[in-house]
């Protein structure tokens, strides 16, 4: 990470946005202080945490002393894990969270100890410095994705897209209310990833190589559906069929070497978790997600943009304009064109396909927040085309448009702190019985309807009669 270190956050104009979105996002976590009520490692960030209290506490991975307390340990939210056929009790989820989260980890145990607090891995001051984590994460990320579309377009262009972006998405839930979540993370890493491999488009050398691989392997080892990142890179700067064909000669002949130092880089950072899958469950690949899986021939795409529950587009509108903006980028670069909606395809493809297409409880739908840095690419070409106008009515037109996806944004966002927008029970009547309020009728709760998870691990539609 030496290459890392040696980009400095400078505080110039093209940084001074971000500073300030930092120090919103700041005054925000600090307001709500989720980790006073201890509701920060909880539900999936369980699983996520889960190796650091079992190595670091507890000095066993195999879970052992979960053995006769696993109703307290469950209901305590402390560890869930799922049983292997041969019988082990095993972490759900990859350790890629863990490894980031452990120098924060180290910070709250630390303060445990000199604060006379428990030292069990789950009193406040853990609870406290997880959840800061994600802002020092989320700095680099936007701090590497601004110089990224200040080099293909502008400073203003840069600016005006991730201010969109954090407060007109869920972005900004996930980066306050539960930012322990992976989004922020795996956004300031696939950030961070556009942004290196841009740079070793342009000039490889091996300390680039290494920087990629490690990212690839982080971003791998939290989300392993997202190497999908790898399609960016493949058809990076492609225009047509010989130019792809170029870009494979550029990796498997021309740099070769740096090539396969990424890929090894990438594949250490993994081999732990192939370790600990192959030392608990026999085999080098496990899916721990025992009884869950992909449905690829029955995705869920017009339900994963335009449903009531958790249609992307609907919860997030402002990505629309980021869709609109793939027209713009067409014609003014189709180098980052094809690099980006091609992932992004292939991208919502793979995650409709998920059994549970919602993504369980969550504000939108917040498997898309990954893809954000892809998804800015086209945003930041629209609002460059349009600032670019010499119509000054276009640009009111396109700020006011903005403001109001923001404010729509940030007041849904608000009721969902509130539990006036349902987790994960939403539908067409209770989404307008309660738009624009902050308390409900006593109807309300009769207009929503809960997800039958029986039927949609095993493929089929999540209720009866789905509309």
């Amino acid at each position: 990470m030496i290459h890392f270190l040696k980009h400095k956050l400078s505080f110039d104009k093209k940084n001074s946005i971000l500073f300030a979105i930092l120090i919103i996002l700041t005054i925000t976590n600090f307001n709500i202080k989720r980790w006073e009520s201890k509701k920060v490692i909880n539900w999936d960030v369980t699983s996520y945490y889960a190796y650091l209290p079992a190595i670091f506490i507890h000095n066993d991975l195999s879970l052992g002393f979960i053995e006769g307390r696993e109703q307290y340990y469950s209901n305590n939210q402390m560890f869930w894990p799922e049983t292997s056929p041969n019988g082990a009790k095993i972490i759900k989820t990859t350790m890629g969270m863990s490894i980031l989260y452990a120098p924060f980890f180290a910070i709250g145990h630390l303060e445990a100890i000199l604060t006379n607090q428990s030292t069990d891995g789950f009193s406040i001051p853990y609870h406290k410095w997880i959840h800061l984590s994600a802002l020092f994460y989320l700095a680099f990320g936007l701090y590497f994705l601004n110089k990224f579309l200040i080099k293909k377009f502008n400073a203003t262009s840069s600016s005006v897209t991730i201010l969109a972006i954090i407060f007109g998405t869920n972005l900004f839930y996930y980066a306050t209310t539960e930012a322990s979540m992976s989004h922020v993370y795996n956004f300031s890493l696939i950030s961070s990833f556009i942004y290196f491999f841009d740079d070793w488009h342009h000039k490889a050398t091996l300390k680039k190589s290494i920087v990629i691989g490690i990212l690839l392997g982080l971003i791998i080892l939290i989300r392993p559906i997202n190497m999908l990142i790898v399609l960016f890179s493949l058809t990076y700067n492609v225009t047509s069929l010989k130019s792809l064909r170029n870009n494979f000669k550029l990796f498997f002949n021309d740099y070769l070497k740096l090539s396969i130092i990424i890929l090894l880089v990438s594949v250490a950072i993994n081999i732990p978790q192939l370790v600990y899958w192959k030392m608990y469950t026999g085999d080098w690949l496990f899916n721990s997600y025992v009884g869950e899986t992909f449905y690829f021939a029955k995705p869920h795409i017009k339900d994963l943009l335009f449903s009531f529950r958790k249609g992307w587009l609907l919860y997030t509108p402002i990505m629309g304009l980021s869709i609109l903006g793939f027209i713009v980028l067409y014609k003014k670069s189709t180098r980052i064109f094809w690099s980006s909606i091609s992932t992004f395809i292939v991208f919502t493809y793979v995650v409709s396909s998920w059994w549970c297409w919602w993504y369980g409880g969550s504000f939108g739908l917040r498997a898309m927040v990954d893809i954000y840095p892809i998804l800015a690419i086209p945003l930041a070409a629209l609002t460059f085309h349009i600032f670019n106008s010499k119509k000054a009515l276009i640009h009111y037109i396109y700020s006011g448009i903005l403001f109001i996806f923001i404010s729509l944004n940030l007041f849904e966002t608000l009721q969902y702190r509130h539990t006036i927008i349902h987790w994960d029970s939403m539908t067409k009547e209770a989404y307008f019985n309660c738009f624009g309020k902050l308390q409900v009728d006593e109807d309300f709760k009769t207009l929503l309807r809960a997800p039958d998870s029986k039927s949609a691990r095993a493929g089929e539609k999540e209720y009866l009669n789905h509309p």
